[in-house]
């Protein structure tokens, strides 16, 4: 954020952006966030005054960057719910809950009950056998690297609880996004003021294979190692890998974490997920921070797409939003869509 104060506001300002205060962001009333204040920069000059510019992160970004305790350790015979594991790695950083209603999360930032969503994420049933925290590893890299291999991700909802979430492509569209060069346009739609997709085989594989390491739990298996391949065609075909003079491109992962099938299947879907995000992206600007429908423009939401210019007439999964407002431009939002179930986490236990 950047402001410029009165002489009158001037000492107000400097009083509350400090760094590591709080911030709430409303939109039009729904809340968009629960931030901290992590730089505050000031300027003088005689053109412009005294500008203040503060950059604020979620609460997250202190467990990003500041190191789990590396004495959590946890070995038993059966699993355990991983809450009590991210609480035990999370507290230090004032957090107290878990949650898995992404639903609740999705419709406090729209302001508005988007039809369809997935019901809440069981979290207490999410279970992990094995656990230690490594040396110098931070604590949302230690949370991760236990969530992953369950099929889910770690992030914060709306009003800054921990919230346990994948991607719900089987809520209606909540929102059109527009291009037509005769004008015409579906109902409730938004004009594209720009629109960009990019197709590329970069960073993207045609099949990942993970091998595991044999369990020493009484009762497995102790011979066989686990070996899975995850090929392109889970994915949609706009993001998959395709090459008429190179048909295969694989990723090969060892990991030592992968003790059974499903762990290690979720550990090859999940690497090739995170890469497909890159085969297909479409991004595009809209006049506003409102959609047409009333709804705030929100990540994990599905949009209809409908673009003359590239031949799309299709629903996509927001994956990034961009709200902007400055003097010079008024409101507007960039979006960065993907096709629906091209971000893929793997499969989660039930």
């Amino acid at each position: 954020f950047e402001t410029i104060p009165t002489l009158e506001t001037l000492p107000r300002i400097s009083r509350l952006l400090q760094k590591g205060e709080p911030v709430f962001i409303y939109v039009n009333g729904a809340l968009q966030g629960v931030y901290v204040i992590s730089t505050v920069r000031r300027t003088m000059s005689r053109s412009h005054g005294v500008i203040f510019s503060a950059t604020c992160k979620t609460l997250l970004h202190a467990a990003y960057e500041g190191t789990v305790d590396p004495r959590i350790s946890f070995s038993a015979q059966t699993d355990v719910p991983v809450v009590d594991l991210i609480l035990q790695a999370m507290s230090p950083f004032g957090f107290g809950t878990v949650i898995g209603d992404t639903a609740a999360s999705v419709y406090a930032a729209s302001g508005k009950r988007i039809d369809g969503r997935s019901n809440p994420l069981p979290v207490q049933a999410l279970k992990h056998q094995d656990c230690q925290a490594q040396e110098g590893e931070t604590a949302y890299a230690f949370c991760a690297r236990i969530l992953n291999r369950l099929g889910v991700v770690l992030r914060q909802s709306v009003d800054g609880k921990l919230l346990v979430s994948a991607p719900d492509y089987n809520q209606l569209p909540a929102y059109t996004l527009a291009q037509s060069f005769v004008g015409n346009w579906p109902p409730m739609s938004d004009v594209m003021l720009t629109c960009e997709d990019i197709s590329s085989n970069d960073g993207v594989f045609s099949e990942c294979r993970v091998r595991g390491t044999r369990s020493e739990q009484p009762g497995v298996n102790t011979v066989a190692e686990p070996d899975v391949t995850v090929l392109a065609s889970v994915l949609p075909a706009r993001s998959q890998y395709t090459s008429f003079v190179q048909a295969t491109k694989a990723k090969i992962i060892k990991d030592k974490s992968s003790r059974d099938l499903p762990r290690a299947r979720n550990i090859a879907t999940l690497a090739m997920g995170m890469t497909a995000i890159n085969g297909y992206t479409l991004t595009c600007e809209v006049p506003g921070i409102v959609s047409a429908t009333g709804a705030v423009w929100s990540i994990d939401t599905i949009a209809r797409v409908y673009c003359e210019a590239f031949d799309i007439d299709e629903d996509m999964w927001i994956l990034e939003r961009e709200l902007m407002q400055d003097r010079s431009g008024g409101q507007r939002t960039r979006l960065k869509l993907i096709p629906k179930g091209a971000l893929v986490l793997g499969e989660i236990p039930t």
